[in-house]
């Protein structure tokens, strides 16, 4: 019997890219695959497209709520507004899914008891869908609580994540205050101690284009200008803001050991040496020498 699944998918101005998206998650393997989709507000054929494919495939649905709220608050409304499924995921709409990526992130999952949540690895692909012979992540990644609360490192579109999460989600709330939806997950799933399961295969193609750019493909000088920018500019949310929000609704979920550190980071708003101790804690990992740099100074000067 296959697994049941439901991807929730939030779009705007998608037309160029949406069709293979959608293609390819209606063509996973081994997993019953039903499709929740928003559209927030666009105002290209992206709704045609939609109302198309709607048509045809009786597994998919779309909200009809075309307010433009946002990326994160469009993914979170969804989930929250969701049936009951045993599994979910989050699907951007201009990426290429392996037929196997799904069932991939289930079979990581099905025994978890507790919260839990999948991450792959993606192999990058340009605006023109050519393969950038590099992948998101050439290094392993650390999946520990203080790294996942200090670092965002996991993109919505590599998610999978079960029930049990889910349904904590939806009772704590719709969130007042959260950087992005994706974030906002994994650390709610690490603060309350849940399982955290990344995948080094790569998975789903993700594309990188003008209005998606994580910054791997950028020059040196470009990249170095955007760690200054990151490190200088004050965030429109930050880091300790979101987790201020995650510790009021989800503190009967939070352990001892777990919100001394949350606290930690809270502190960071107003206290230097609380700062320093984020910045040089042995239990914070990062990618690379960049990342690290980067992200100490955010920490150091305030702007996390």
């Amino acid at each position: 019997m296959e697994d049941h699944i439901l991807v929730l998918m939030s779009v705007w101005n998608g037309e160029k890219y949406i069709e293979e998206q959608l293609d390819s998650i209606l063509e996973q393997e081994g997993c019953r695959v039903h499709l929740l989709i928003r559209d927030d507000g666009s105002s290209d054929r992206t709704p045609a497209i939609l109302a198309r494919y709607q048509r045809f495939h009786e597994n998919m649905t779309v909200v009809p709520d075309r307010n433009n709220v946002g990326a994160a608050q469009s993914f979170m409304s969804l989930l929250c507004r969701s049936e009951t499924y045993p599994f979910y995921a989050f699907a951007d709409q201009d990426d290429i899914w392996d037929r196997r990526k799904l069932i991939s992130g289930i079979r990581m999952l099905e025994k978890e008891e507790k919260p839990a949540v999948y991450a792959s690895n993606a192999a990058l692909m340009d605006a023109k869908g050519n393969s950038m012979g590099r992948l998101l992540h050439r290094s392993g990644v650390h999946v520990n609580m203080e790294t996942v609360l200090c670092v965002n490192q996991f993109p919505g579109c590599s998610l999978v994540f079960n029930d049990r999460l889910a349904r904590m989600v939806r009772s704590a709330g719709f969130p007042e205050v959260m950087i992005m939806h994706d974030y906002y997950l994994t650390t709610v799933c690490a603060l309350v101690g849940g399982s955290i399961r990344y995948d080094p295969v790569p998975r789903m193609y993700y594309r990188q284009h003008g209005d998606n750019q994580i910054g791997v493909s950028a020059g040196t000088m470009e990249k170095v200008r955007d760690r200054i920018r990151r490190v200088c500019k004050k965030k429109k949310v930050s880091v300790t803001a979101q987790l201020k929000e995650i510790c009021m609704r989800y503190e009967p979920y939070i352990s001892e050991k777990n919100m001394k550190f949350a606290n930690l980071l809270i502190r960071t708003e107003t206290s230097f040496f609380s700062r320093c101790r984020v910045c040089f804690s042995g239990r914070v990992h990062y990618k690379n020498m960049n990342q690290a740099l980067s992200h100490r100074l955010a920490f150091l000067f305030g702007n996390k």
